[in-house]
C-alpha cells in the first residue's frame, strides 16, 4: 500500500473551501464557514490560538489583513464580509464571547457565497441545491462518480 502522493492536492479552478462546499451540498453549512476560517489562518489573514486565560473551550482570533504575505490571493467578498464582520475595527476577538452578534454575519456570509455561486454559473439563481451544467463538470472532473445520483431536477 506504499506510496509517495505527487499530486497537490487542491480545490478544482483554485476554489475556496467553502465555494466548492456549496456546490457540493447546494447551500451554506456551517462547516463551510469554519473551512473559510482555517483556510483565512493558512493564507495568512487571520491567526487562531488559545485564549490567554487558558480556557480550553476559547479561541482569540486575531486580524493579520495588514500583516498578509504579499498579494498572494486576495479576498473574495464573503471572506471579506466574514471578517469584517468578526473584527468590527478591533484587532482581536475572543470566541465563543462574539457568538450571538456573529449571527447576521454569517447570514450575510451565506449570502455572498450564494451570489458568488450563481454569479460563476455553478447554481442556478435563487435555486442554490440546482447546479448548473459547469457546476456539475466541475465536480466530476475531480473525481466524482459520473454513475453517482443525480442532483435534484438534473438529469440523470
Amino acid at each position: 500500500m506504499g506510496g509517495h502522493l505527487t499530486e497537490k492536492l487542491a480545490p478544482p479552478q483554485d476554489l475556496r473551501p467553502a465555494q466548492l462546499g456549496i456546490i457540493l451540498v447546494g447551500r451554506v453549512i456551517a462547516g463551510h464557514i469554519g473551512a473559510t476560517l482555517i483556510d483565512l489562518c493558512q493564507r495568512g489573514f487571520l491567526r487562531i490560538e488559545d485564549a490567554p486565560d487558558g480556557d480550553d473551550a476559547q479561541w482569540m482570533l486575531t486580524d493579520r489583513r495588514k500583516h498578509a504575505p504579499g498579494p498572494g490571493v486576495p479576498l473574495l467578498p464573503f471572506e471579506t464580509v466574514l471578517l469584517d464582520g468578526l473584527f468590527r475595527s478591533q484587532p482581536q476577538v475572543c470566541l465563543p464571547q462574539a457568538g450571538v452578534g456573529l449571527l447576521p454575519v454569517i447570514d450575510q456570509v451565506r449570502a455572498e457565497l450564494r451570489r458568488d455561486a450563481v454569479r460563476h454559473g455553478r447554481l442556478r439563481r435563487w435555486r442554490q441545491d440546482r447546479r448548473t451544467e459547469p457546476g456539475e463538470e466541475l465536480l466530476s472532473s475531480r473525481g466524482r462518480a459520473s454513475t453517482s445520483s443525480p442532483r435534484p431536477g438534473m438529469p440523470g
